[in-house]
Formats: structure tokens, C-alpha cells, sequence
């Protein structure tokens, strides 16, 4: 597993254009950090509840919902 340590140096630069279609919106281009998080998130709770044979096929995943999924799984588990 890699550590800090491992990384090259990463140099970042900011780059400014003008926009040259007003019709083009690029917001949201910097949140590409954010796609990954909630399955991550979904799939560990999955991997924690696989002893009660659940399946987790949505990411609102409240307390109150994971106790639902927990009591609605397979009792032979």
C-alpha cells in the first residue's frame, strides 16, 4: 500500500480563460473528488452487514434504513 511517502510532488497550477461561449457552463468541474465518496461509503456498510446477508442497492442510507435492511434480511444467516 503506498504511503505519503510514495507520492511524487505534485505541483499544482491555476490556469484563467475567458469563456468564449456564454452558453457554457463548467461548474462543478472541481468536485470530481466527490463522485467517489458515497459508493465507497455504501459498499463498506454492505461489507459490514454481508453476515446478515444484505444487499444495498441505494445510497440514502439513514440509521433508521440500515435497521430496516438488517431486520428485513435472510434469519438463517
Amino acid at each position: 500500500m503506498p504511503t505519503a511517502c510514495d507520492v511524487s510532488r505534485i505541483e499544482i497550477e491555476h490556469l484563467q480563460t475567458v469563456p468564449l461561449d456564454a452558453d457554457v457552463n463548467c461548474r462543478g468541474v472541481g468536485e470530481g473528488g466527490m463522485i467517489v465518496a458515497p459508493p465507497t461509503v455504501v459498499n463498506a456498510i454492505e461489507d459490514a452487514l454481508t453476515h446478515f446477508g444484505v444487499r444495498i442497492y441505494e445510497q440514502h442510507l439513514p440509521p433508521a434504513r440500515i435497521l430496516e435492511l438488517t431486520a428485513a434480511a435472510d434469519p438463517g444467516r
